[in-house]
């Protein structure tokens, strides 16, 4: 008689004495990286925490615009450092 496997098995129980899988990271914070293509475009991601959630083409202010839309948390590429820098935020003004 071959032994069978139990119909239902809690694969997320940790088994006695197993190691802790740690959760979710509650300081996760999506982001959004605004960025200028070679062809001289502007293209903004807006990254969750393991896929992208949307993308956007368009001029540089309007993808900017998107990314303040989309996440308190914007890079932007910056031409002077050939990188990306944080955005800093909108004057209220």
């Amino acid at each position: 008689m071959t032994e069978r496997p139990p119909r239902y098995r809690d694969y997320l129980a940790t088994p006695a004495g197993g190691p802790v899988t740690p959760g979710p990271d509650p300081g996760f914070r999506d982001s959004v990286v605004v960025m200028r293509l070679r062809d001289g475009s502007w293209h903004a991601v807006w990254q969750g925490r393991s896929s992208v959630l949307a993308e956007f083409d368009g001029s540089e202010q309007d993808a900017v615009d998107w990314a303040r839309r989309r996440s308190p948390r914007c890079w932007v590429y910056s031409v002077a450092l050939d990188d990306v820098v944080p955005l800093e935020p909108e004057d209220p003004a």
